[in-house]
């Protein structure tokens, strides 16, 4: 997983986020660099992103901030996955 992030190429970092997003526990372990990943030019990136905060349960502020700031992403399907996310999370 690591790798997926320091490496430059955006579907290797979907990829990446897409498997911390089925392992919740992860997220916190990677957070600077999932929350990086919400301002990659990918929306897939982006999406995935959203995906793996929202399956964590953290109660890490600096996570419900990213999501919050995700909510005014151009993409709907970001935006909604935030939304959802932070439902998840307990806070809007």
């Amino acid at each position: 997983l690591r790798n997926s992030f320091r490496n430059g190429d955006e579907s290797h970092r979907a990829a990446g986020l897409f498997l911390m997003s089925t392992m919740g526990s992860m997220v916190d372990s990677f957070l600077p660099s999932v929350i990086h990943s919400l301002f990659a030019r990918d929306p897939l990136v982006r999406y995935q992103a959203v995906r793996a905060m929202g399956g964590t349960s953290s109660k890490n502020p600096v996570l419900k901030k990213a999501l919050r700031r995700a909510r005014r992403d151009r993409l709907q399907l970001v935006k909604q996955e935030a939304t959802v996310a932070l439902r998840r999370l307990g806070s809007q």
